[in-house]
């Protein structure tokens, strides 16, 4: 196909940083004045983030591996700030995976430095994500050695950052058939609630659901995990003798209790509306029903949650049987905590694991970032009084599996144990998983594109008479 345009003009893209060949065979590569890259004998080349590599011939890479250096991610993306993870700072939520930034804004953007950068994850980390580089021909566009562009590794308890942006333009063909690779790095293994950076890609994952508290044999009460939803707080005792709190279900907290009766624990079912302006997967699995406390003698049982926490068991005398909390039931809730007692305990109710599959993805997009596993429920405390074991507090789920190429991932935080005699809380519910990061993107602009490659990320190709416009396009 025979451009239009003459060549002085298509100098304003191609630029004049190499006016004959640009080329990596053996160990020569004629890199024109592209003086941050490294030295030509080393053939491995590291350029920084935001190079534009200009050339009114051809750029034929047929040796020299090229790792674009990583990028610190923004606390702003076009208009949208994050908000700080300790407060302050913009709106947009730490617990939401960062915007995908518009095709749009980076195909206006080649032949310039004024690539977007992508959002940093929710909790504000000073953590990179893939670098940006562009290879701009007038000629032919040869992919002979490998080309990555990759994130870092999250920080502790943070989010995962995205890939990295390849742009290749050719007034010719671009051909090869190494691999071009664009990771996203997942979500951290410490759980704690924050979404994923922005990318290239996609956007970023969200945060997962947390899991909910266990009940309290006292009056402190255990806390909902962090998450995309928070996880319900579990109920509480009184500071006397009284029957055990419930557990807390998703978003719903565990009764208290009222006198010597153990409190109920907190529905799930009848509470799942809330969730309507969140979109949740994974509820249509099987359920499993809580379990409710046991009666004492001097109060009656708190009941099950409607597959949510577990009941709270009643006050009991000092020569009675134990009464003990019930187990939580579903989808990270809360265990019960035992009753009041002057003589032996009661057990605590065990917290719910977290539920595999249950979070809001991104619809789509397959190069999103995927959600945070749910955090376990917390377990339910032990009565006061000397034995019982408090319940435990149960495991996170794994978050979802990647579907495209290249997508971050994260895992669930596991609930808290109940606590003992001596301190009767229940266990808090665990974060959910922090969210991944989205795929990096590769685009190719030419007239003829016949590479045969693996891009491990997104993969965009403008070709034939779209690409012929596209390029006129920069200077019409």
């Amino acid at each position: 196909m025979a451009l239009i345009q003459a060549g002085s003009e298509f100098d304003l893209l191609w630029g004049r940083d190499s006016t004959t060949a640009i080329s990596a065979s053996g160990d020569v590569l004629a890199s024109g004045s592209f003086t941050t890259w490294a030295a030509a004998s080393t053939q491995a080349q590291t350029p920084a983030s935001g190079q534009i590599v200009r050339c009114s011939s051809t750029f034929n890479n047929t040796d020299a591996i090229i790792t674009v250096d990583k990028q610190d991610a923004s606390d702003s993306t076009l208009g949208s700030h994050r908000a700080a993870a300790g407060g302050g700072g913009g709106s947009y939520p730490t617990t939401f995976g960062g915007p995908e930034i518009p095709l749009s804004s980076i195909i206006s953007a080649i032949g310039t430095a004024a690539i977007p950068v992508p959002m940093v994850d929710g909790g504000d980390e000073a953590s990179v994500c893939g670098g940006w580089i562009q290879i701009l021909a007038k000629g032919n566009v040869t992919i002979g050695a490998a080309i990555t562009a990759s994130a870092a590794a999250a920080g502790s308890g943070k989010g995962g950052q995205g890939g990295g942006l390849v742009v290749i333009v050719s007034a010719g063909t671009i051909s090869g058939s190494s691999t071009i690779t664009l990771l996203a790095a997942d979500g951290h293994s410490t759980a704690a609630g924050f979404g994923g950076g922005g990318g290239y890609g996609g956007p970023g994952g969200h945060a997962g659901y947390g899991g909910s508290g266990g009940g309290s044999c006292n009056n402190s009460r255990p806390s909902g995990g962090a998450g995309y939803v928070v996880g319900g707080d579990g109920g509480i005792g009184a500071s006397g003798d009284s029957g055990g709190g419930g557990g807390g279900a998703l978003g719903v907290q565990g009764s208290d209790t009222t006198g010597n009766d153990g409190g109920d624990g907190a529905d799930l079912l009848g509470d799942v509306a809330m969730l309507s302006n969140k979109t949740a997967y994974g509820l249509g699995k099987q359920f499993t029903a809580a379990g409710a406390g046991t009666d004492g003698e001097l109060g009656t049982n708190g009941t099950a949650g409607d597959y949510g926490g577990g009941g709270g068991g009643g006050r009991k005398t000092s020569s009675g049987s134990s009464s003990v909390g019930g187990n939580g039931g579903y989808a990270g809730s809360g265990g019960g905590s035992a009753g009041h007692s002057s003589g032996t305990a009661g057990d605590g109710g065990t917290g719910a694991a977290g539920l595999v599959g249950l979070g809001a993805p991104h619809h789509g997009n397959p190069y999103a970032g995927m959600p945070g596993g749910q955090g376990g429920g917390g377990g339910g405390s032990n009565g006061t009084g000397g034995g019982g074991n408090p319940g435990e507090g149960a495991v996170g789920a794994t978050g979802f599996p990647a579907i495209g190429a290249g997508c971050g991932v994260g895992v669930g935080g596991t609930g808290g144990t109940g606590g003992d005699a001596s301190n009767p809380v229940g266990g808090a519910g665990g974060a959910g998983g922090n969210g991944g990061g989205p795929a990096g993107l590769c685009i190719m602009i030419a007239p003829s594109i016949t590479y045969t490659g693996s891009v491990v990320g997104r993969f965009i190709k403008i070709e034939g008479t779209a690409a012929h416009e596209l390029i006129r396009g920069f200077y019409s």
